[in-house]
């Protein structure tokens, strides 16, 4: 276990201490940034409004990266060079690592 008390946090290590990088996308009401800890990435998008919101994220920098939700280990579509669309639910949240192909 670290300090915090969670024996996962470990597997977790691009959201402790590394660098950040803010996506500001358009829509407002989205909070979307990449973590970074040595070679690990991880994207964290952030529903901030209490109703449904689609966003579209400049992640061009990150072409031929793979998101894999963290929670679910499930894969999403692969980054290419069109914005990425994620649709979020009410104060929903995202959690991806990004995985190089």
């Amino acid at each position: 276990m670290d300090e915090v008390g969670d024996p996962d946090a470990k597997r977790f290590q691009g959201v402790q201490p590394g660098s950040i990088e803010f996506l500001n996308p358009s829509n407002h009401r989205v909070l979307a940034y990449v973590r970074r800890l040595g070679e690990e990435k991880v994207l964290i998008v952030n529903n901030l409004s209490s109703s449904a919101q689609a966003v579209e994220l400049n992640l061009q920098m990150y072409k031929r990266h793979i998101p894999i939700e963290m929670f679910g280990r499930n894969l999403f579509p692969r980054i290419g060079d069109l914005p990425y669309l994620l649709t979020l639910g009410p104060y929903q949240f995202y959690w991806f690592r990004l995985r190089r192909i």
